[in-house]
């Protein structure tokens, strides 16, 4: 299944994004990404991770910084498949706990978004 999700990270004065990690688990879909200088992780054919961090001078100030996440093999359809639903086709809004571990800390909230999945293909979840 594909995951897209978007937000905002708090980012403090100076903070420095190369070599930091952030952990994210969307409904049991578990990944760990470590950062490039730009922003960006990515696992090739199945995650990316980006932050924006705006700098000035290479000097970063305390921001909110957007983010995208992308996961491009997740779990719900076979999850589906456990529960008995083996020949269905679903367009549904389903709620999906969310724990990111981001610079230390931890960021939790429930995403509601639409989910479309067919018998024996992948669903996609934004």
């Amino acid at each position: 299944d594909a995951i897209t999700l978007t937000g905002t990270l708090p980012i403090l004065q100076g903070f420095a994004i190369t070599g930091k990690t952030a952990t994210l688990d969307v409904g049991g879909v578990l990944q760990t990404f470590t950062f490039g200088s730009n922003g960006l992780a990515s696992l090739p054919g199945i995650a990316s991770f980006k932050v924006r961090i705006k700098s000035v001078k290479g000097l970063v100030a305390a921001q909110t910084a957007p983010f995208t996440i992308k996961l491009l093999k997740g779990s719900f359809s076979s999850a589906l498949a456990d529960e008995g639903l083996l020949n269905f086709t679903i367009s549904t809004t389903v709620s999906v706990p969310v724990v990111l571990l981001f610079d230390q800390r931890y960021f939790t909230t429930t995403v509601t978004s639409g989910y479309i999945a067919k018998a024996q293909k992948s669903g996609l979840l934004k």
